[in-house]
């Protein structure tokens, strides 16, 4: 599992190189490292939240975050047997990015499962349910 996220947080990195113009030293080598997908690198578990720090301040203005099925590696974790690991890595990665941040506006993110078999814990008052109903498909999203 946590090979297909460092993988999948390197596609991330590595989709905005131009960020790394207004980094300062340390995250531009925190930046490659994530890129180069280096094992020894410890904190991935906030480094989404990070990577929402490096564009707005690029760009001068609040990120727009969407997330698509952030439930799936969660669910297959409880399939497989380590939900409470996963869920000790997943509730930093998530509340890094999403709660109290700063350099966040609106973030979306679409889930594959029903909320009652998943346990984040963030602020659900905060939130906004989004729906669109179609007649060949339901997706829902929720706003932070």
């Amino acid at each position: 599992m946590l090979i297909d996220i460092r993988t999948t947080i390197s596609k991330v990195y590595a989709e905005h190189p131009y960020l790394q113009e207004h980094l300062q030293d340390e995250e531009i080598i925190k930046f490659d490292r994530i890129v180069r997908e280096d094992p020894s690198y410890p904190t991935l578990r906030h480094a989404l939240g990070e990577l929402s720090e490096y564009p707005a301040r690029y760009h001068q203005q609040k990120c727009i975050v969407l997330i698509d099925e952030y439930d799936a590696p969660i669910g297959a974790a409880y399939h497989k047997g380590y939900y409470d690991d996963a869920m000790d890595f997943f509730h930093p990665m998530f509340s890094s990015l999403l709660k109290d941040n700063i350099n966040l506006h609106k973030a979306f993110s679409r889930r594959r499962s029903p909320c009652r078999q998943i346990r984040l814990s963030f602020r659900p008052q905060q939130y906004q349910r989004l729906s669109d109903d179609t007649p060949t498909i339901r997706q829902q999203f929720w706003v932070y």
